[in-house]
């Protein structure tokens, strides 16, 4: 059960981490200057 849930944990995070980055990719070819890059 712990296993289980540590598996999903890790899977969550290393998606949530990916999201992230090809969000701030995606954010700085935008070049609207909200983030300061």
């Amino acid at each position: 059960m712990v296993k289980s849930m540590l598996f999903t944990l890790g899977w969550a995070s290393l998606a949530a981490m990916f999201s992230f980055s090809i969000a701030m990719v995606v954010w700085g070819r935008n070049g609207d200057g909200t983030l300061n890059f």
